[in-house]
């Protein structure tokens, strides 16, 4: 997204280079799922999560909206403008603690799969998460099972399904949804939800790896807002308190904070 505008990105992803952006899509979704458990982590200490609307991030994602909306007038039979203007509305949400954001995500990637379904996952977990992030889990997880059962073959749709069944209370659903996660290093979203089943295992010591990789997987990604990488901090800083390593923890914290 950053080395080309979206307007030329319509024009230039069509025929045989449409399924790559969409493969490309689906990679920035999956930062998504990297986020999707943070309100546990984040509500208990009840800090706000608003940023400012001098943020940088913030503006970026509101300039790049603004692209994408010019984009989808060019070619409004295409599903990649919508797709993407929901992942961004979902980065939008986080910043801003905004459910109005959250439902404009869920309205964009609809519009998104009503153009197309195949193809489309980056809008399928992008719905699912702007499901979740407003609190209608068996709806989110509906979404997930549907991405599941079309391809299986993909560890983050069996990531994000365990999440929903998490805030379902379905443990033993989400114990296999995560078991089916070949390769959980394989993304920054995978990993986020290993960390959080190995923490509920009670092996906070693993979660806290596997929260160092996702946090330096995430860093080394283009457009990632800040904020996203420090919850990486923030929940290894959690885990440390919980092994009671005070001084592991506030170095965390410290990190995340700058």
């Amino acid at each position: 997204m950053n080395s080309m505008s979206p307007m030329s990105s319509v024009r230039r992803w069509s025929g045989r280079n449409t399924r790559t952006a969409l493969v490309l899509l689906s990679m920035c979704a999956v930062l998504v799922v990297a986020v999707v458990a943070r309100h546990m982590a984040t509500d208990s200490f009840g800090f706000p999560q608003e940023a400012s609307a001098a943020s940088p991030d913030l503006q970026r994602i509101d300039r790049e909206l603004s692209d994408w909306r010019e984009a989808a007038k060019v070619d409004s039979f295409s599903a990649i403008a919508p797709a993407y203007a929901a992942a961004l509305l979902m980065q939008r949400a986080r910043l801003t603690g905004s459910a109005n954001d959250a439902m404009r995500a869920e309205a964009e990637a609809r519009r998104s799969l009503a153009l197309r379904t195949q193809h489309n996952g980056g809008a399928f977990v992008t719905l699912a998460a702007s499901l979740l992030e407003q609190h209608r889990f068996e709806e989110a997880r509906d979404v997930a099972q549907e991405n599941v059962a079309g391809r299986p073959d993909v560890d983050v749709y069996h990531s994000l399904l365990a999440e929903t069944q998490l805030e379902l209370g379905d443990y033993e659903g989400a114990r296999a949804s995560f078991a089916a996660v070949r390769a959980p290093s394989a993304s920054s979203g995978t990993l986020a939800g290993a960390a959080r089943w190995a923490e509920l295992q009670g092996n906070p010591r693993e979660a806290r790896r596997l929260l160092r990789l996702g946090r330096a997987m995430v860093a080394t990604q283009a457009g990632v807002p800040a904020g996203e990488i420090a919850w990486f901090d923030m929940r290894e800083g959690d885990l440390a308190l919980q092994e009671n390593r005070p001084n592991l923890a506030e170095a965390a914290y410290r990190r995340g904070l700058a």
